[in-house]
C-alpha cells in the first residue's frame, strides 16, 4: 500500500488542474456538448497529465539532492530514497509512452503526439537547463500553458484564437511570477533555497511583475469579451458580465500573495482557497451559460 501512495504521489495528481486548460478550445468552439469531441478533450487531457507527471518525475530526480534539504521537497518520494532513481527513470518513461499512444488515439494522427513530444522536451529541457536562466524561467512555463491550449485546439477542429492564447500565457506568467516571490520570500527568511535562479529576482522587481501580469490580464481579457470576433462568433455581448469576476479573482490571488504567506503552490492556493475558488466556478458556470444559452434553454425546455 505505501509502494502504491508513493508512485501516486510522485505524479503530483493535484497538479493535473493545470491540463484542464486544454477544454478551453472546446468550450469556445461551441462543441461542449459535442459528446464525441468532449471524449476526444478527455483524452487529450489524460495525455498531458501523464505526459506532465513523467516531467515532474525526472525534475525530482534532478533536484533529489536540493530537496532534501527543503523543508517540504525533502519528504517527496525520490528525495525521501522511498523511490530509486533507477524506478524512476522506469516510471517516467513508462508514463510517457502511455501518454503518446493516448494522444494518438484521439486523432489517428501523429498531430497531437508531436505537440505533446514538443511539449514534454521543452519540459525536460527547463528542467535540465533553462530553469536556472534568469527571466527565461518564468517565460518556458508559460509557453507550456499555451502549447495545452493549442493541443486543444487541435482536437476540437476550431482555430485557436489569438486573444485565447495571449490571455493563457499572461495568466500562466502570472502565477508563475507570484511563485517566484513567495519562494524569494521564503528563501530571506529560512536562508534555505533549491532553486539557484531565485537570487537573480528580488522582491522589488516580482512585485512589478506581478501587477503588470494582473493589469494586463484585465485590460486583455476585457478586450477579448467585446470584440467584434468573440461578439459575431457567440452572437452576444453578454460575456462583458464575465468581467468582474476575472477582476475579483485577480484581487483575491494578489492578496493572498502579498497579505499571507501563501501562494507558493498556486494550484494548492485554488484548491484550497474557498473564495477564489467559488469565483473560478462562477465564472466557467456563467461562461458556459452565456455560451450555450440556446442548447441549455433547449434542454431545460425538453425536460419541463
Amino acid at each position: 500500500m505505501n509502494v502504491f501512495l508513493n508512485y501516486t504521489n510522485t505524479l503530483r495528481p493535484h497538479q493535473w488542474i493545470k491540463n484542464v486548460t486544454v477544454f478551453a478550445p472546446l468550450i469556445f468552439s461551441l462543441h461542449l456538448f459535442d459528446l464525441t469531441e468532449l471524449f476526444k478533450a478527455l483524452l487529450t487531457f489524460f495525455s498531458f497529465c501523464l505526459a506532465s507527471s513523467s516531467v515532474y518525475i525526472i525534475n525530482d530526480i534532478l533536484d533529489r539532492s536540493a530537496d532534501q534539504n527543503h523543508p517540504i521537497k525533502k519528504f517527496r518520494p525520490i528525495a525521501s530514497n522511498k523511490i530509486s532513481t533507477n524506478s524512476g527513470i522506469i516510471y517516467a518513461l513508462i508514463l510517457l509512452s502511455i501518454a503518446i499512444l493516448l494522444s494518438f488515439s484521439v486523432l489517428q494522427s501523429f498531430f497531437l503526439p508531436s505537440i505533446l513530444i514538443f511539449y514534454w522536451t521543452m519540459n525536460f529541457t527547463y528542467s535540465t537547463i533553462l530553469k536556472h536562466i534568469f527571466i527565461v524561467d518564468l517565460l518556458t512555463i508559460a509557453l507550456g500553458f499555451v502549447i495545452r491550449v493549442f493541443g486543444g485546439s487541435v482536437i476540437s477542429n476550431a482555430p485557436v484564437s489569438g486573444w485565447l492564447l495571449l490571455l493563457m500565457f499572461l495568466l500562466a506568467f502570472l502565477l508563475v511570477t507570484t511563485k517566484r516571490r513567495q519562494e524569494l520570500v521564503k528563501t530571506n527568511i529560512n536562508s534555505i533555497t533549491t532553486r539557484k535562479v531565485i537570487h537573480k529576482y528580488s522582491i522589488s522587481l516580482l512585485n512589478k511583475l506581478i501587477i503588470l501580469g494582473a493589469v494586463a490580464i484585465s485590460v486583455v481579457y476585457t478586450m477579448y469579451t467585446i470584440s467584434d470576433s468573440v461578439v459575431t462568433r457567440f452572437e452576444t455581448t453578454l460575456l462583458l458580465l464575465t468581467v468582474p469576476f476575472v477582476l475579483l479573482g485577480l484581487l483575491r490571488y494578489l492578496y493572498i500573495i502579498f497579505k499571507t504567506t501563501g501562494g507558493e503552490d498556486p494550484t494548492l492556493v485554488l484548491l484550497t482557497d474557498y473564495p477564489l475558488f467559488s469565483t473560478v466556478g462562477i465564472w466557467t458556470i456563467l461562461n458556459i451559460t452565456i455560451i450555450y444559452w440556446e442548447e441549455i434553454n433547449s434542454l431545460i425546455n425538453k425536460l419541463i
